[in-house]
């Protein structure tokens, strides 16, 4: 906490603590308060997902679903394989 409050750029988790404080728009208290129960990962993705619309959020969703297939963290039955999955990777990135 003495690094975040003090130190602030001498310290390479002050710098990116008052970097994310810039960027996504929360207070010192966010980051570094026992009391909140909402995480920097929460914080910022609020800011990030008020600024696109539902149906970016599912694009983005889909995205990421297909890449983790792509890359066998997640399963698919056998009927599709790695080429198709490339296929739609890919066209939901250009649409």
């Amino acid at each position: 906490m003495f690094s975040l409050s003090e130190g602030r750029n001498s310290s390479l988790c002050g710098r990116n603590a008052l970097f994310c404080m810039q960027r996504f728009q929360f207070a010192f208290n966010d980051i570094v308060s026992s009391v909140s129960s909402v995480s920097v990962d929460e914080l910022a993705s609020r800011y990030v997902l008020s600024g696109i619309s539902d149906s970016q959020q599912r694009e983005a969703e889909l995205l990421m679903e297909l890449i983790s297939i792509r890359d066998r963290i997640l399963c698919l039955p056998s009927v599709f394989c790695l080429s198709d999955i490339v296929t739609l990777i890919e066209h939901v990135c250009m649409s």
